[in-house]
């Protein structure tokens, strides 16, 4: 399965009326992080589609970036976390620092 998969996936739950959760937008990240050139418009995806601003939801978005190459994005992010102070867990720090 790869990207597109999933995100025909994502659509049809939206068709059976199914609401996406974080869970459902953190393995919607985790997926795009599997084909990078796909992760700007999977998190893009998770934005417009309202994920709600949680602790897991943003720490999957840093550890996303940061494994990927978009340690800009990544720092970027993760400055906004200390901002609003979130809350971000041992792996998302190891992947900043790789």
């Amino acid at each position: 399965m790869d990207f597109q998969d999933a995100e025909k996936l994502f659509d049809e739950m939206l068709q059976r009326g199914v609401q996406p959760n974080n869970i459902t937008f953190s393995t919607l990240i985790d997926c795009a992080m599997l084909c990078p050139i796909r992760l700007s418009i999977g998190l893009r995806r998770c934005r417009v589609m309202g994920a709600s601003r949680t602790e897991f939801t943003c720490s999957a978005m840093v550890y996303a970036y940061a494994l990927t190459g978009s340690a800009d994005m990544a720092l970027k992010l993760y400055d906004r976390a200390k901002l609003e102070a979130w809350r971000l867990d041992a792996v998302t720090f190891s992947a900043l620092i790789r």
